[in-house]
């Protein structure tokens, strides 16, 4: 695997633990990716990128 894609609920809660774990983001977070959803995009330790999307809340 080097990437994966995650619907999630909500993101804030999920950048809010990021954040406070100095996770850097990659792009401008969140990143609008319609008129229905953002999007975070993060690289794990072992390279892998992680793309979380949800709703706009």
């Amino acid at each position: 695997m080097q990437y994966i894609t995650i619907n999630v609920k909500a993101l804030q809660p999920i950048i809010d633990r990021l954040t406070q774990m100095e996770v850097s983001f990659l792009g401008s977070t969140p990143t609008p990716l319609n008129a229905k959803a953002h999007f975070v995009f993060v690289q794990d330790p072992d390279g892998n990128f992680i793309e979380l999307i949800s709703p706009l809340q």
